[in-house]
């Protein structure tokens, strides 16, 4: 008899300090979950703001370089340097490197309104975790060609590209759908008349030639406003049909 209760309380105590070390193990396991949890949403903020990030192609406006739909992903480090900080009007970067004739670069989109640092934040996770139909940014990317660079003459005459008073045909294809040419006075998708790209500036264009959302609406883009250069294509979507 003696020797059961001896044993009972021996175990009895045994099992007390088994669950003791459990829960301590527990929660130390939970507490390792959140901070890794924590430390990938910052290490995410870092890549996307300072070395790359995923554009989704909401217009036709690259086609057929880019289709909609598709998601593409664009450096940042091939811009330069990236601030932590920036003001308006001002540089985004501590140097640039310089823009060639023919990369595809992004910028912020100049009729959407910017987002808080918690939005940003949140809003990478968030998006990749729900296939993109979580987002928080309320921020919109334009997708355009560089055309012409700082210094140089452009202009357009009956859709023919004019940079430094001669005919300039692009390297890329263009896509033409409407063969009509548009007179000055119903749009300037046809015909722009001469303009010198200030310095700090570029004249960027659409392949979809059609649509004139670009610096023949919007006039030559800072380069203060461009966010990186086109790397590859993440998902390419089908090309709509004809």
């Amino acid at each position: 008899m003696f020797r059961a209760v001896i044993k009972f309380l021996f175990y009895r105590k045994t099992d007390r300090i088994f669950l003791y070390y459990r829960k301590r193990q527990l929660k130390r396991n939970v507490k390792i979950f959140f901070l890794l949890i924590f430390a990938s949403v910052v290490l995410l903020y870092f890549v996307v703001t300072y070395i790359a990030f995923p554009v989704k192609m909401k217009e036709d406006a690259m086609f057929p370089f880019v289709t909609q739909g598709s998601y593409v992903l664009f450096d940042r480090l091939s811009l330069g340097i990236k601030k932590p900080y920036r003001y308006e009007n001002a540089q985004n970067f501590f140097y640039n490197k310089k823009l060639q004739r023919g990369e595809v670069v992004a910028l912020v989109s100049p009729y959407k309104s910017r987002s808080s640092l918690f939005r940003k934040l949140l809003d990478f996770p968030l998006y990749i975790v729900t296939a993109g139909f979580i987002k928080l940014d309320k921020r919109e990317y334009l997708i355009r060609r560089v055309l012409a660079l700082p210094g140089e003459r452009i202009s357009i005459r009956n859709k023919t590209i004019y940079i430094n008073g001669n005919i300039f045909v692009p390297a890329w294809p263009l896509h033409f759908e409407d063969i009509r040419v548009l007179p000055t006075d119903v749009s300037v998708r046809d015909h722009f008349n001469e303009v010198v790209v200030p310095g700090e500036h570029v004249f960027l264009v659409n392949d979809n030639w059609d649509i004139s959302s670009d610096s023949r609406t919007l006039g030559p883009i800072p380069t203060y406003l461009l966010e990186g250069k086109y790397r590859f294509a993440l998902f390419s979507a089908p090309p709509p049909e004809q």
